[in-house]
């Protein structure tokens, strides 16, 4: 019996070579989103990284909008939740 791999997918974990790319991009969007489930647990054991991770997405959004309105003042960014509301269009 001849031992033939012509026609046969390439495992996973292999190098992907003259396949189409789509077992690359599952892997990659796997690691991806365990990535991100590791941050959510880091962030749930650890209050700190959870409010530092807010403060950079605030400092994402600020730099897309023309107008921010702060209540509480620098106080009330520092110590409370970011609660964004969008208004209705």
């Amino acid at each position: 019996m001849e031992n033939s791999d012509e026609g046969d997918p390439q495992p996973s974990g292999g190098s992907g070579e003259g396949c189409s790319g789509e077992p690359d991009q599952a892997s990659e969007e796997t690691a991806a989103t365990r990535s991100l489930l590791n941050t959510a647990r880091l962030m749930e054991e650890n209050p700190t990284l959870l409010r530092l991770k807010e403060l950079e997405t605030l400092e994402k959004v600020t730099e897309k909008v023309d107008k921010l309105t702060v209540f509480g003042g620098l106080d009330g960014v520092l110590k409370d939740v970011v609660r964004i509301q969008v208004p209705a269009s």
